[in-house]
């Protein structure tokens, strides 16, 4: 398996895990990994549960481990784990899995659009709290439908985001998609940004 993890990222990890006496150890944790949905996060788990435990495998830097099951390796491929920090946080891991999603190009159109969108453009959205989801495309496949919710539902910059962010990328990305429709009913947003 490939993958490159910065020195930044190695201190980091083991700083945490020295805080428990090295009871416990990190878990590089892939939820629903191959699908549209699939999502990835470093939890803590007690070292006796996953130390020779046939299920886990492991990457070694010195004497700091990190597990992960091991039927999920060929999404770990290409892995780059690099330590960000910045002035909102006190430093977070930032995880690159270019396989997380499975392999792209075998997906149906309506996946391919939902995984860039989720890769590409609700990172953005982040930040806001709001969150975007591609509901359906037209029998052609030249229109998207999509529904904007939490702090972008009734946002007043929602139209915006829609014209200068989601459609200009998802045209440049799939050229065969003409049209955006946003089906969000913005009025009952509940927690608008803006």
């Amino acid at each position: 398996m490939q993958y490159h993890i910065s020195q930044e990222a190695w201190n980091f990890i083991e700083e945490i895990v020295s805080h428990y006496q090295k009871t416990v150890s990190p878990f590089l944790h892939l939820s629903e990994p191959g699908t549209v949905r699939a999502r990835v996060s470093f939890e803590l788990i007690e070292t006796q549960t996953v130390q020779n435990n046939s299920l886990y495998g492991v990457i070694w830097n010195n004497a700091t481990p990190i597990y992960f099951l091991l039927n999920q390796s060929d999404f770990l491929e290409g892995m780059q784990i690099s330590y960000q920090n910045t002035s909102l946080t006190d430093g977070h891991l930032e995880v690159d899995l270019p396989l997380l999603y499975g392999q792209a190009k075998d997906l149906p159109l309506i996946e391919r659009i939902s995984h860039y969108v989720a890769k590409e453009i609700q990172p953005s959205l982040d930040a806001h709290k709001g969150y975007v989801r591609v509901e359906k495309i037209s029998l052609d496949g030249s229109e998207v439908f999509i529904r904007f919710s939490g702090g972008c539902q009734g946002c007043s910059m929602a139209s915006l985001t829609l014209k200068n962010i989601f459609e200009q990328k998802i045209k440049e990305h799939f050229p065969q998609i003409k049209t955006i429709i946003d089906l969000t009913d913005h009025d009952k947003g509940e927690t608008p940004y803006a």
